[in-house]
């Protein structure tokens, strides 16, 4: 357990809805391969087309400090034991409690869809400031929660408003697109 929560958490490469899927494909690289951080990122802009470093570096921050999926070890990315469970088993609930011990807000944004109807952008967005006392100016780290719920199947956006999905945690794979008009990326 992680004994304070991060404030912020960014988006993985590939869209909203794929953030689990990026991951896992970064993972996957990090278990074949063992590189150094730096042979990773550059790994990550080859793979996804940008041309910032920096933002590369951005990602691999959120899979070790807010997932904790991976760490160095002299000198080389390795994957962390949930990191290992998850890419054998493609569990995303390993995902969530990752996020939910050591990102604040996941667990309120789901409290607060779970007692709801759906809720906008800025409902959600106000009530993590209320619930967390946190002092945001912009709802961008709000949006970038709600999609990596999105991502990992458990919220949807209809008409402007986020609700719960009412499916069960599956794997990436499980994850159809049999109404893309239910999703919507948003950066």
């Amino acid at each position: 357990m992680y004994s304070k929560k991060l404030k912020g958490i960014w988006p993985l490469y590939g869209g909203a809805r794929n953030y689990v899927l990026t991951l896992r494909k970064i993972l996957g690289k990090v278990n074949q391969e063992n590189p150094t951080r730096a042979q990773l990122a550059l790994w990550l802009m080859s793979e996804y087309q940008v041309s910032s470093n920096t933002v590369s570096f951005g990602v691999l921050r959120v899979v070790s400090k807010c997932l904790g999926f991976i760490q160095d070890v002299d000198g080389r990315v390795t994957l962390t034991p949930v990191a290992e469970e998850f890419l054998k088993t493609g569990k995303n609930n390993l995902v969530l409690e990752a996020l939910q011990s050591r990102v604040i807000g996941f667990d309120e944004i789901l409290s607060m869809l779970g007692e709801s109807q759906p809720l906008s952008l800025m409902e959600i967005h106000k009530g993590l400031l209320e619930k967390c006392k946190l002092d945001w100016t912009t709802t961008t780290q709000t949006m970038y929660r709600l999609n990596w719920l999105t991502s990992l199947n458990l919220v949807v956006k209809e008409y402007g408003k986020y609700r719960l999905s009412g499916k069960d945690l599956g794997t990436a794979e499980e994850k159809t697109d049999s109404h893309p008009s239910t999703y919507t990326t948003e950066t």
